[in-house]
């Protein structure tokens, strides 16, 4: 009963912001949280409309406007997932009309849909700070944090082993010992780096199986062709 008096103030309170490196698992929780909001009802659609914000911006003002509308409309009754929504904020007029156009649905359409805004944190920062809309309707906030090496470990294992293949210890090792290096470079990208780096091993891996292979075929020809030719001899 509840819900059902306060649906659209329950649904207007759960905009949301996502603040976190590259990595971090952001879409994954956007999708895990449409999943969470369909089940207890606050949306009816178990719908996750994912998009970037460079996608929202078109040529003019107008067509930006728009478009934002149109892609806010297709998410009506789930989520509206905008990764890299700081891209908004890159001082032409076509991020401003997109900003405003979110604003405005937020308010006008704030029971039909959950927004939820995701990018780097100082980026993000900037973007919550550039409109005192977006401050005032967003009321969740989540950071997240970058994964630790143990952590990366695990999924690093984790991926490897949905791949139907196994880590031994010294592997494992010779990957903590990477990772720790990764991690302190500019681009690392914490679950995309270790992505990257099993995507490696594996190639790696297949390459060392085609070369194992191809020495195989070599002595058994070889071996063969000895034979052979000791046979010839023996005849004669």
């Amino acid at each position: 009963k509840r819900k059902k008096k306060s649906g659209a103030d329950t649904a207007s309170s759960r905009h949301m912001m996502f603040f976190g490196s590259p990595g971090t698992g952001k879409t994954t929780v956007a999708r895990i949280m449409t999943g969470f909001l369909y089940k207890n009802r606050f949306i009816k659609e178990n719908k996750c409309l994912e998009t970037d914000g460079n996608f929202l911006k078109a040529s003019t003002t107008a067509d930006t406007a728009a478009k934002t509308e149109i892609v806010v409309r297709q998410a009506f009754g789930g989520v509206l997932f905008v990764d890299e929504a700081y891209a908004l904020l890159s001082g032409d007029a076509a991020g401003e009309a997109a900003i405003a156009t979110l604003i405005k649905q937020m308010e006008d359409n704030r029971d039909k849909f959950v927004l939820i805004l995701a990018g780097y944190t100082d980026e993000m920062n900037r973007l919550i700070n550039s409109n005192p809309g977006f401050a005032s309707r967003f009321k969740d906030y989540v950071r997240f944090p970058d994964y630790t090496v143990d952590e990366m470990c695990d999924i690093f294992s984790y991926m490897v082993n949905q791949k139907g293949l196994c880590v031994d210890g010294e592997a494992m090792e010779r990957f903590r010992v990477r990772i720790a290096k990764e991690k302190q470079g500019k681009h690392f990208g914490n679950a995309r780096t270790v992505r990257n780096v099993m995507e490696e091993c594996i190639d790696h891996h297949a390459v060392h199986i085609k070369m194992v292979s191809l020495v195989v075929r070599i002595v058994i020809n070889w071996s063969v062709w000895m034979y052979q030719k000791m046979y010839r001899n023996i005849s004669e």
